[in-house]
């Protein structure tokens, strides 16, 4: 079955937990593609492995009203806002290709009247700017991939609320955050949310041959889980953490940031990343505050192995 839901909230804890309701449906249901459109009121969501305290300008955060929330998937620091538009395509991984879920988006933009392309590991352009970023969870029998795209957000605001390190800038070309991405509608300024909604569903149904039909949500678990995603050790993380120096390096899977507690002769270690691939930064993590040397270390997970380089680097410098 391929089942569409349009949520009509603004709230991000809410979006987030709706998403999260439907990767459980899908995962326990078996053959079923799910494709959800939500907006946010003006939100910095950062990250499942990201420091809240380096990813934002919390100062701005609160001064401007803004929520900040934390998704499940990794990638990098976002903002949204409701000129702003969010896409989550939930598919059986036997079904799930990425070329092909990335092309639903290329193709809407280019039924639309745009010139898009797929570029990097995860990226939409349109006129060599980003108007579109994707990021991916997989969960047992299920995959999830959703991303946003930029029609007329408030990039002023972005700016505020954003850090962004100046390596992951220089990488893309780019000197800022502003540079670096472009809204739909200052390229056509007829444009709307609900053509680009209509556009995506069209090849989401063409992709998946078949059909979408309206899905009718459980409210009541959605409101449960809604608590989790809005609560402050989930947002924020360890707060001992904060505030300590931070180690950070560019790989080309992402950028790389540890932190290091050092209590009664012992080593507490925290490592924040952008990266997709966020299931081998939170093990190089664990195995890091297991055996914290190389000769311990039994992998060939390429970010693990790095990572646990980068950290020797670190205590060559201490």
């Amino acid at each position: 079955m391929i089942y569409l839901y349009d949520s009509k909230s603004f709230n991000p804890y809410y979006n987030l937990a709706i998403e999260d309701y439907f990767v459980e449906y899908a995962n326990r249901m078996g053959n079923c593609f799910i494709l959800y459109f939500w907006q946010n009121e003006n939100t910095v969501v950062i990250g499942r492995n990201q420091d809240a305290f380096c990813e934002c300008n919390l100062d701005n955060l609160i001064k401007n009203n803004c929520f900040l929330a934390r998704r499940k998937t990794g990638g990098g620091a976002v903002f949204h806002d409701k000129n702003n538009l969010n896409f989550s395509f939930i598919v059986p991984k036997y079904a799930y290709d990425k070329k092909a879920s990335m092309e639903i988006i290329k193709d809407a933009l280019n039924f639309l009247g745009f010139s898009a392309e797929i570029s990097g590991r995860n990226d939409v352009l349109v006129e060599k700017c980003k108007c579109s970023g994707s990021a991916y969870l997989m969960r047992n029998n299920v995959i999830l991939h959703h991303g946003t795209i930029l029609l007329d957000t408030n990039t002023e605001l972005m700016v505020k609320l954003l850090n962004v390190k100046s390596e992951k800038l220089k990488s893309k070309g780019v000197t800022s955050v502003k540079n670096r991405v472009v809204n739909l509608k200052s390229i056509n300024k007829t444009l709307d949310i609900e053509k680009v909604k209509n556009a995506i569903k069209l090849y989401f149904e063409q992709t998946y041959k078949a059909k979408c039909e309206n899905f009718k949500p459980n409210i009541e678990k959605i409101k449960a889980i809604e608590l989790f995603y809005a609560d402050e050790l989930w947002i924020y993380g360890d707060k001992k953490f904060a505030n300590i120096k931070c180690y950070d390096k560019k790989f080309d899977w992402g950028m790389c940031e540890i932190k290091i507690i050092k209590s009664d002769n012992k080593s507490f270690i925290k490592i924040y990343s952008d990266a997709l691939n966020y299931e081998g930064v939170e093990k190089a993590e664990k195995l890091l505050n297991k055996y914290s040397d190389m000769k311990s270390l039994q992998s060939k997970n390429k970010i693990i192995v790095e990572i646990f380089e980068f950290y020797n680097e670190i205590l060559a410098l201490q």
